[in-house]
């Protein structure tokens, strides 16, 4: 695995309570391990500052409300893991 899904598994593990082994890349941050929204945005605002982006989570949940994408679309932790790889080297 990359160093930003293991990065990022650490992170959530700390800011959660969630043990790390318990995180796997297939794994619904929501559905799987019950984060709730209070604990998403403090794992989401530790990614964007480690990282230096700004994820677009509002637009993400506007998506998933309207049908338009799946919760797994964003928060399995193989796709997060993708899209935080992605949005930081387009930063860069």
């Amino acid at each position: 695995m990359s160093n930003v899904y293991n990065e990022i598994r650490e992170l959530v593990s700390a800011t959660c309570g969630i043990p790390e082994e318990s995180i796997k890349p297939e794994t619904n941050l929501i559905d799987d391990l019950s984060i709730d929204s209070i604990d998403f945005m403090d794992v989401t605002y530790e990614i964007d500052r480690k990282y230096k982006i700004k994820l677009p989570v509002a637009d993400w949940m506007t998506e998933i409300n309207a049908g338009q994408a799946e919760i797994a679309d964003y928060f399995v932790m193989r796709k997060l893991c993708e899209r935080v790889e992605s949005m930081a080297a387009a930063r860069a």
